[in-house]
């Protein structure tokens, strides 16, 4: 931080945190804690306050060097900023005022600094409140160095991560993406999973169909089977039958064959017997 602080007193060229108690310092600390505290923050709302923040604590410092010497030499209040050469002009109060304006700040800069030690940086900060609490300015602006470089790093984190979260974003809509195509095939492959299902269901029962006429047409079959057997030994039968009727035939026909040549021998016989007769 480049601000620098020059206060002439006549009769004093000291230091003016040389004048100030550790309960000024103390509350200077708090205050440039708390704003950092704030600035740490996502919105970082500090970096509008820590100007501000500067010029309460300069106008403090000029109140209490003009208190602590108890109005006997007035006070020259010289503000050197690269920002702002000129100093602003700042009304004169008077010592219960400045009392009651410091326990007023001091209360409020408490309870702000309570309510920041339950953020996330908690621990960092209460360690360099309890060391800023006791140290000199140049280590206060140390501390303030750090914290805005703190702040600026938290920054660049935090842009790294609103780039992470994008990207995941846009990985979670590429994965919803294909898991809406996903489900679109898995419909369509269940439509034809139903489809092949009730022609197979439709085959099953025309294969249950032919079943059972293949299974008609064999009892048939065999029916007729046994039905040919019956009618080829009845018809075996009967030609067995019917072949002893021919021979017993045969031998008759053989046996009156033989009877008729010997009736017509002895007609012949009988024939020339009476023809010699007659002629004898």
């Amino acid at each position: 931080m480049s601000n620098t602080f020059d206060h002439e007193v006549r009769g004093d060229e000291d230091d003016e945190f040389s004048k100030l108690s550790d309960d000024d310092l103390r509350s200077y600390s708090l205050e440039d804690e708390s704003v950092s505290l704030q600035e740490n923050s996502c919105s970082f709302p500090g970096q509008l306050r820590s100007k501000s923040s500067f010029a309460t604590r300069n106008q403090r410092s000029g109140r209490s060097s003009a208190t602590s010497r108890g109005g006997g030499s007035r006070v020259r209040y010289q503000h050197q900023d690269s920002e702002n050469p000129n100093p602003p002009n700042i009304p004169p109060t008077s010592g219960r005022q400045h009392k009651e304006q410091f326990s007023k700040s001091s209360s409020i800069l408490k309870s702000s600094s309570s309510n920041a030690n339950h953020s996330k940086n908690s621990s960092k900060n209460t360690t360099s409140t309890a060391a800023s609490s006791s140290a000199p300015p140049d280590e206060l602006r140390a501390i303030f160095s750090a914290a805005s470089e703190e702040r600026r790093r938290t920054a660049l984190l935090l842009r790294e991560k609103e780039a992470e979260v994008n990207t995941l974003r846009r990985s979670e809509m590429d994965l919803k993406e294909a898991l809406e195509r996903e489900r679109q095939r898995s419909t369509l492959l269940a439509e034809r999973c139903n489809q092949l299902t009730s022609q197979l269901l439709h085959q099953r029962g025309s294969l249950t169909d032919a079943e059972h006429k293949r299974d008609s047409l064999d009892s048939a079959l065999r029916d007729v089977k046994q039905n040919y057997g019956a009618k080829i030994d009845v018809l075996k039968q009967a030609v067995s039958d019917a072949a002893r009727r021919l021979e017993t035939e045969r031998k008759q026909r053989r046996q009156l064959g033989s009877a008729l040549r010997s009736l017509q021998r002895d007609l012949y016989v009988e024939k020339m017997k009476r023809q010699l007769v007659d002629t004898g």
